[in-house]
């Protein structure tokens, strides 16, 4: 079954997925956000995670993580629905048939009981 699922993703999963990222100073990291933005401090990062269910972040130290989201996002990064992905290089494969090339220094966060992600 892993082999097949392996090749359908290399003949089908050929987009790679992109989304608008903010530099945020006051964290220091970039956070994806849905554009266009929404006026209120961390809006558009809300908003992202709230459409899509999952975000990117991206220069972030992974012991800062916790104590960055509390201060963006609504959701609890202890809570069991809450999976974070950080990994060099790794391919995450969204259910519209895209793909995120995670970069070495980057943090995917998503809520597995709005979504199925692969990997």
């Amino acid at each position: 079954m892993t082999i097949i699922k392996n090749i359908f993703r290399k003949l089908f999963y050929k987009i790679p997925y992109t989304c608008c990222m903010e530099l945020c100073n006051t964290l220091d990291c970039y956070c994806s956000i849905e554009h266009p933005c929404n006026p209120a401090p961390y809006g558009g990062a809300q908003e992202f995670f709230n459409k899509y269910h999952f975000t990117i972040i991206h220069r972030i130290k992974i012991e800062e993580l916790s104590n960055k989201c509390k201060k963006i996002y609504t959701f609890d990064l202890d809570d069991e629905n809450i999976i974070t992905i950080h990994s060099t290089n790794k391919r995450i494969y969204l259910p519209d048939k895209r793909f995120i090339l995670l970069p070495a220094d980057g943090v995917f966060v998503y809520d597995k009981s709005k979504i199925h992600i692969e990997f």
